[in-house]
Formats: C-alpha cells, sequence, structure tokens
C-alpha cells in the first residue's frame, strides 16, 4: 500500500526563486537548485526499485557555493542514523557512523557501509541516512558539505530529504561538495535528512565495504576557521537512535503506504526451533492477548513506514506462485494520520507485488476498519477497500494464480474478490507483515498457518521463515514455528 508525497514543485520553484533575489541582496548568494522530475524512490514509504543498473563512476560536480558570513544563521542538532537493505536477497548488511567532530555548526563524520548481494536475478538496495534538526521555523537554512572517499569504488547514490510535505528535496546531492538552502519548514517541522543508496543490478554478485568521510555545516567551512560553538549540544553520533525523539509526522495525501518495502532487520534473523502443520481448513486457537499502545501525545509520535515481515522460501530467494494466511481482527490505537495495516502478499518487486489484508485507518484518512487489496504492475498502484471485518475475530486471507497464468485470484475467508488481476509476473517472494505508520500506532499482530504454493498451486506449510524489519526497533517478529508468528513488542 502506498503514501504518495504531490509536491508543489512549480510555485516552490517561483517563490524559492524571489527568496534567492531577496537573500542575494543581503551578500548572501544561493546554491538552491531544486530538481525537477524526482522519482518517487524516496518518499516516506522509503520504495525503490531494485533492479536498475549500478551506478557509474562520478567525476566533481559542484553547486555555487554561497557567500561566506562572519557567524553562522544557525547550528545543527544530529539526531541519529539508521541504515537499511531492501529487497533480497543480500548476504550481508551492516553500517557504521562515527562522529570526529560536533561542533554544533559543523558535523563530521566517518562512514563504513558492508553490503552483499549474491542473486543472478534480482537486486538489492543498500541506504543509509543521517538526520540534523535546524532548530528553526519559517526559516531557511544554508548548509555547506563535503564528502571524501576513502574505499569506494564508486560514491553511493545521495539526496536530502526534507521531512516536511510541502518543501523540496534535493535530488541529487553534488559531489564531492556542495551547498545549498534548506527549505522553510512550519512547526513542529525542521528535520532534514542526508540520505545514501546502493543498488545493485540483477546480475551483480560482490561483497564489498565503502568506506567514506562527510562534513555538513552551516557556514562555508571550505578553508575557513571552525566557528567557536556558543550553545552546548547534547546529541551524540556514532550510534543509530532506538526511539524518536522529535514529532516529524508527514501528512499523506493518500492513506494508506505501499507496504511492500522489502528490507531486512538491522539484527541477526530468527530462527523458528519447531515446525506446525496446519490443514488445509485449519481452527486456530490464540495463545496471546494483543498488546495495546499507550495513548499517543503530539511530542511523542514519529511517522514514517514501520513494518516487521515474516518472509519464507529461505529468506527470499525460493520463489512462490501463492500465499495463504489467517490474521486475528482486534482494535489497535491509530494516530490521526496513522494507519495499522496486517497482509500477505507475493513481491516480484517494489514496483510489481500483489497483496491482501485489512487495515485500520486513521481519522485523517476516514477513520475506518476494512478488507483491502492491492496490486502494482511496473510501478502503477492499485487498491481496493471493502466490507467491515469485526473485532476480536479471524479471518483468512489468501492471494494466487495457477499454472503461472499470472491472472491473480483474491480471497477472503474463502469468499473471492473480482475481478482477478492479470500482472506481468506469476510468482515471487512470499510474506505476510504488520505494518504501521506512526510510532503511536498499534504494533502487535499474530498471523498463523502460512502456507505457499508451487506451480500447480498445490498448497503446503511454510518451511522457512526469516524476519525482516523496516525501521521498527520497538517491535519485533515473535517467531512460533515455520508458519506462525506474533509481532511483539521488545
Amino acid at each position: 500500500m502506498k503514501m504518495q508525497n504531490l509536491r508543489g514543485r512549480s510555485l516552490y520553484l517561483i517563490l524559492s526563486g524571489l527568496l534567492l533575489i531577496a537573500l542575494n541582496a543581503i551578500g548572501i548568494s544561493s546554491a538552491f537548485a531544486a530538481q525537477e522530475g524526482r522519482a518517487p524512490r524516496h518518499s516516506v514509504s522509503y520504495l525503490q526499485a531494485t533492479m536498475p543498473a549500478a551506478p557509474v563512476t562520478e567525476g566533481p560536480t559542484l553547486t555555487a557555493t554561497a557567500s561566506p558570513t562572519s557567524t553562522p544563521v544557525t547550528a545543527l542538532t544530529f539526531t541519529g542514523w539508521s541504515y537499511g537493505c531492501t529487497n533480497g536477497p543480500y548476504i550481508t548488511c551492516s553500517a557504521t557512523v562515527t562522529g570526529t567532530q560536533t561542533n554544533p555548526y559543523r558535523w563530521d563524520f566517518d562512514i563504513s557501509y558492508t553490503y552483499g548481494d549474491n542473486s543472478t536475478v534480482f537486486g538489492s538496495n543498500f541506504t543509509l541516512e543521517l538526520a540534523f534538526d535546524t532548530g528553526v521555523f519559517y526559516t531557511e537554512v544554508p548548509i555547506w558539505w563535503e564528502m571524501v572517499p576513502i574505499t569506494n569504488e564508486v560514491m553511493p547514490n545521495r539526496w536530502i530529504d526534507v521531512v516536511y510535505s510541502g518543501a523540496g528535496d534535493l535530488d541529487p546531492m553534488p559531489y564531492p561538495a556542495g551547498s545549498w538552502i534548506v527549505p522553510s519548514q512550519p512547526s513542529p517541522y525542521n528535520t532534514f535528512r542526508v540520505k545514501f543508496s546502493r543498488v545493485t543490478g540483477a546480475t551483480e554478485i560482490l561483497t564489498r565495504t565503502d568506506t567514506w568521510h562527510l562534513t555538513i555545516a552551516t557556514y562555508n567551512f571550505i578553508g575557513t576557521a571552525t566557528p567557536t560553538p556558543t550553545q552546548t549540544r547534547t546529541s551524540t553520533p556514532g550510534r543509530p537512535s532506538r526511539t524518536p525523539t522529535k514529532t516529524v509526522t508527514k501528512l499523506p495525501t493518500k492513506t494508506p503506504t505501499r507496504t511492500l518495502t522489502l528490507t531486512p532487520s538491522r539484527t541477526s534473523t530468527r530462527t523458528a526451533t519447531l515446525t506446525r502443520t496446519p490443514s488445509k481448513t485449519p481452527t486456530p486457537t490464540r495463545t496471546r492477548t494483543p498488546t495495546i499502545t499507550p495513548t499517543p501525545t503530539s511530542d511523542s509520535c514519529l511517522g514514517g513506514d514501520y513494518e516487521v515481515q515474516g518472509i519464507t522460501g529461505s529468506n527470499g530467494t525460493i520463489p512462490f506462485y501463492g500465499v495463504w494466511g489467517y490474521s486475528h481482527i482486534w482494535d489497535p490505537t491509530v494516530t490521526y494520520w496513522g494507519d495499522y495495516v496486517n497482509s500477505v502478499w507475493i513481491a516480484r518487486d517494489n514496483l510489481n507485488y500483489v497483496e491482501i489484508g485489512w487495515v485500520e485507518r486513521g481519522d485523517g484518512s476516514g477513520g475506518k476498519r476494512t478488507y483491502f487489496r492491492t496490486w502494482e504492475i511496473n510501478g502503477v498502484y492499485h487498491d481496493e477497500f471493502w466490507g467491515t471485518p469485526l473485532v476480536d475475530t479471524d479471518h483468512d486471507f489468501k492471494v494466487y494464480n495457477v499454472s503461472g497464468n499470472k491472472e491473480w485470484k483474491y480471497y477472503v475467508d474463502g469468499i473471492q474478490r473480482i475481478p482477478n488481476i492479470t500482472t506481468t509476473f506469476d510468482s515471487g517472494i512470499t510474506g505476510a507483515m504488520r505494518e504501521r505508520h506512526n510510532t503511536c500506532d498499534s504494533g502487535w499482530a499474530h498471523w498463523w498457518n502460512l502456507q505457499r504454493c508451487d506451480y500447480a498451486c498445490n498448497w503446503s506449510p511454510w518451511q522457512t521463515i526469516d524476519e525482516r524489519n523496516w525501521y521498527e526497533p520497538l517491535w519485533f517478529l515473535d517467531i512460533v514455528s515455520f508458519s506462525e508468528f506474533y509481532v511483539s513488542p521488545h
């Protein structure tokens, strides 16, 4: 399911140009270069195509540098970093970020990213981001940066993402140095993120560690002295944040978001130790009760796409032609712009998949509990919503195609949802998941009697299960067997 950030770029470009003329009049020139035609790979859904060609070696490209000032406009607070490895199969994924200088006007980091891909069929996307707060609202903030490769075949793709959905981003972020004006953001938004992405092509097989040094500041630091700090900063770089610290909820224009962010956990994979074999028409018995999420407060809620997935088929390396599972319907806490989603799906890649499940939507998007199905074909997204499942009931969800005919059939409780959907693929990575769109949305979930089908659609229980986790530090895949799991709090 998808959330699109539709940004008014034309109006923004006109207003930005007028603001830049005014800034030049007081001696501050700008390197702001808004990008038209930006691919939707880095919206709140954090989705990206998995099999484009690998990036080519780049030469230096600089933006115009803003005129230095004797006193920086503002300081920066470094609020944390995170990384992920989208789509499979990847074989290794780890990162370190070490702060080497923490002047409030200038931050220096040594970044190391180890990644590997051993598939000649699928590609993978390895991402890393660093988040900063400007500490000011309704104010543009000039920034400068420099990137120095240490051990790199190529520098990763890179861009700057502004949290407030009404502000423009910078994509790509010039290399090896440049400057830009972070757009004005209304309260409570003041965050921007520097993001890096390395996409492996479908035929690439590699294991590599890239390292580089990043400097980012609010003054033109190249060839100038570092300003003396005038205030104490408490943020410490070098460790990823485990809990949200700021209110940065993005207001979606369409909810709920696309669910298939095929991203592994930053922690080790949990392995089931026993197998339960369900019948084809099981009568499940729940053994646990939902964990209720506390009532959210405005200063503790973080908007985004938070997923805990169970993947079968040797961590997605073996494709299947259908998936079937049971989910418990309950009454989760959902924030105004939040969504709570449970689904099963088959994904060829992030631009081609089918999915079915149920969703509890926040008041900002209708405030209704409903069944849904989605399908995406070569990046063109579709969804349908119907019915109102009752609280404290169990339902089974199924989607499959037979003999590779690419005509997908959707079922809820054995009742077919028509019409069938014809796609360009007949199999893919197979999973079940719980997704939420705000850290104050509930996180508990239960899936069981999970089955998959082969080419002739002979159903059988999952024989493996692996956890994939997308920016979800508070919840994990609590595995009962290969075919059953809970999403439980740490």
